[in-house]
Order: C-alpha cells, then structure tokens, then sequence
C-alpha cells in the first residue's frame, strides 16, 4: 500500500514538472492599434424599400434560380404532367419528355 502511494506520487510529480518545463512563456503583449475614424454609416432603408420574400418554389423547380432563364412552354409543362402521371423519375422520365416534346 505504501509503495502504490510512493508510486503515484512520484508518476504525478513527473507529470507535472514535465508540463512546467514545455509550457512556452507567453508572449509580451502588442500594443494597441491607432483608433480610425468611424465609418460612415448609411441611414436606414424606409420599410417600403426592404426586399420583399421570395414566392415559395416546387421542390426542383430551378428555372426560377437561373439568370434569363426562358419560361416554360405549354407542350413542355404538358409533358411534364403525363410524366408525373405516369411516376416516371430520373432517366425515363427524362427521355419520356423528350420524346413528347418531340411529338413521339
């Protein structure tokens, strides 16, 4: 029992000599920078000029997302509706659409 306690002491004086001895000094402080004058601060928009919400978008609808985008054209939404009719996803769907549009 003696020796456990001899044995422990003489592990945790190692391990706290070795954490002084690797610690590294800490630096001197810098001095503070020079203050710059304040930017300045445009005035607040008027409520009327805040940007109004975007509207809500079906779940993959990107065409709303791009730049210039062209609208969709109405045999192009027509195909896409048998599509989903029909459940196609993917792939199939994608050549499905294309043959419709193709008028196939």
């Amino acid at each position: 029992m003696m020796k456990a306690r001899i044995v422990i002491a003489a592990v945790a004086a190692i391990f706290l000599s070795t954490s002084a001895i690797a610690a590294e000094p800490v630096p001197a402080a810098k001095p503070a920078a020079v203050a710059k004058p304040a930017a300045i601060v445009p005035a607040a928009k008027p409520a009327a000029a805040v940007a109004k919400p975007l509207p809500k978008r079906k779940v993959g609808d990107n065409s709303a997302s791009k730049p210039g985008a062209k609208p969709r054209t109405a045999i192009s939404l027509d195909c896409s509706k048998q599509a989903d009719a029909k459940g196609l996803h993917g792939k199939p769907r994608e050549k499905f659409r294309d043959d419709c549009k193709k008028g196939k």
